[in-house]
């Protein structure tokens, strides 16, 4: 064990670059009442070896205590909205004192003392409780006992047991298959994800372990599973595709029809002579000066018109040679 001395707190400073002066870390003041309302709490690495003086925390919903020297979990029970809890990496060899976490969502004890299923069943008792870290652990019992337990896990979502000698010896074969075809809910297994085709096949694994089967008989069952997913895969891609060419053949169709009506439209406006024309303003502008202009030369030879009638008329009146 470390002792506190100048020496090893300066080597601390120059490791994670705090303070320059020691002194100003050998004494730490928290007589403020104000933190009654703290939430999260970090003491890990501090060579702690009980859980105490944390009754007036009750607002108090993170917790770390990873790294230290605690051999019991105790004087929790204060803490009723407690949802985060990491005990890892201490000398706890029992799981007790968590009956009152009832928000508790998150547990993790790993690299322990842990060596009977006795001492774990205890998590059973927590009814929100989502992930479960029991790794590298000295767990080694009958694996019905555990799969019991996990069982009553209702709540359970990630779960890890890797390093614990029921799993890496064959005590349990088909851990696995096991673990996931008990844990309903579970979607994560020692940090590897649980997909639906997964699930699907430990459950029909499982259920045939359950009611007295072998495991070639399960391992059957897992078999009819597989092809029944790929055969739904490959129906499914089927319809897939067939909507997607259809969809393709309408497009294809929906253009020409588009085409075929603007043609036929096109042709209408010209035989009756709708001919849609887009000019410029200056055009606009020139042939209505064009317009104007011959319909003032029709008027001009309309009146030249008149004149000449008129002349006519009173040339036949008058005397041949007087005008």
């Amino acid at each position: 064990m470390v002792t506190m001395s100048n020496d090893a707190i300066r080597v601390c400073i120059k490791r994670q670059e705090f303070m320059d002066d020691p002194c100003l870390l050998q004494r730490l003041y928290l007589h403020h009442k104000g933190f009654t309302q703290l939430k999260a709490l970090f003491l890990e690495s501090n060579s702690l070896t009980a859980i105490e003086n944390l009754d007036n925390l009750k607002h108090l919903e993170e917790l770390h205590l990873e790294k230290n020297k605690i051999e019991k979990i105790e004087n929790l029970q204060h803490l009723t909205c407690l949802k985060y809890l990491n005990l890892s990496q201490n000398e706890i060899s029992k799981i007790e004192g968590l009956e009152s976490l009832t928000c508790l969502e998150t547990l993790i004890i790993s690299e322990n003392e842990i060596s009977m299923t006795e001492f774990v069943k205890q998590i059973a008792v927590i009814p929100q409780l989502r992930k479960l870290d029991l790794s590298m652990n000295k767990i080694n019992c009958n694996p019905e006992s555990i799969l019991c337990i996990l069982g009553d896990c209702k709540s359970l979502r990630v779960l890890s047991l890797q390093g614990n000698p029921f799993v890496s010896s064959n005590k349990m074969p088909h851990y696995r298959s096991l673990i996931i075809s008990h844990s309903k809910k579970l979607r994560q297994l020692d940090g590897r994800r649980i997909c639906s085709e997964e699930r699907r096949r430990c459950n029909a694994w499982g259920e045939v372990v359950l009611n007295g089967g072998t495991f070639d008989q399960a391992n059957e069952a897992d078999r009819q599973e597989l092809l029944k997913i790929r055969l739904e895969r490959s129906k499914k891609n089927a319809s897939r595709r067939s909507s997607l060419s259809q969809s393709s053949i309408c497009s294809s169709s929906d253009r020409s029809k588009g085409s075929i009506g603007s043609s036929v439209l096109e042709g209408v406006k010209r035989t009756f002579g709708i001919i849609e024309s887009r000019t410029s303003s200056s055009e606009i502008s020139n042939s209505s000066w064009s317009r104007r202009d011959l319909v003032m030369e029709l008027d001009d030879e309309a009146e030249d018109w008149q004149n000449c009638i008129s002349w006519n008329k009173v040339s036949d009146s008058s005397p041949r040679g007087v005008v």
